[in-house]
């Protein structure tokens, strides 16, 4: 299937749960919020257990988002993710370092760089620091006369960075699947490393219809932002606007999700690394 009969099924198949999804990401909304405001406040590790909640909540809300859309979600509730991403967090975390362990050479470049990047401006770094210290207010001309000791190292530092970036962007595209590999296999025995190499087998010969559909939805995001410049109408429908497209892009994910199972991608089925028991996730969408 293509990208816009992707779109135009969710369209129509969501029509029966509209208000219910709404709710749900509204709610998700303000108690994400709520929850990562409050852990927030916590001294040294207060951000980074905020950022650990949110991720869960936004994974359970995809099980629950899902579960409505294909008409499991009887026994659901505006507050299900709670549950549903506690269930399967330990799963989302060991695929996320399975993902991360592929992208190891990318990462390492990307660091590489950001590491040269660090040490050639360490030095007009420290001159600027001191200059807003002794002026606070002097606007551009704390950078006047600022020079780089080493500029070669800037340039490798930068170019690592950006082919760091882009490759590991690229090689993150085989795993951009993972997330709904883990709900077709809610209720499965199968090992985080079988569902990031089923990803990898389904994305095989998908990867640039997935990130065209990023893309679809990244440009509607844009187009929200630039909505919010108008002040409280704009913030309104930005909003309103904003919560049908988080839904409307997990669907169409999961919908792509689907068709490239059923499909088997370039290579599902003649990898010896997939389970050929497995069903999937067909169980979960019947």
């Amino acid at each position: 299937m293509t990208n816009k009969e992707i779109r135009a099924k969710v369209a129509e198949q969501v029509k029966p749960y509209k208000g219910r999804l709404f709710g749900y990401v509204l709610v998700f909304g303000i108690l994400a919020g709520l929850i990562s405001w409050v852990l927030n406040l916590i001294p040294i590790v207060g951000n980074f257990l905020g950022t650990v909640m949110v991720a869960i909540c936004t994974l359970g809300l995809t099980f629950s988002i899902i579960k409505v859309y294909e008409g499991k979600g009887d026994g659901e509730s505006p507050v299900s993710f709670f549950g549903n991403g506690f269930n399967n967090v330990i799963r989302y975390i060991k695929c996320g370092l399975w993902i991360c362990l592929k992208l190891i050479i990318p990462i390492i470049v990307y660091v590489a760089g950001y590491v040269m990047l660090q040490i050639a401006l360490k030095d007009v770094l420290e001159d600027v620091m001191a200059r807003l210290y002794i002026n606070p207010n002097g606007g551009a001309a704390i950078f006047e006369g600022l020079t780089v000791e080493n500029p070669a190292l800037l340039i490798a530092g930068v170019a690592l960075i950006i082919v760091g970036f882009i490759w590991m962007f690229i090689k993150s595209l085989n795993y951009a699947n993972s997330t709904y590999e883990i709900v077709s296999a809610e209720g499965e025995e199968v090992e985080a490393k079988e569902l990031v190499e089923r990803s990898f087998n389904h994305m095989q010969g998908n990867k640039m219809q997935w990130f065209k559909m990023l893309v679809y939805y990244l440009l509607f995001g844009i187009c929200l932002g630039i909505l919010c410049v108008i002040p409280i109408l704009g913030w309104i429908l930005a909003f309103i606007f904003g919560i049908i497209l988080f839904y409307s892009q997990i669907l169409s994910q999961w919908e792509l999700h689907k068709d490239f199972s059923a499909n088997g991608g370039a290579s599902f089925g003649s990898s010896s690394e997939v389970n050929p028991s497995s069903n999937n996730g067909e169980d979960f969408i019947k």
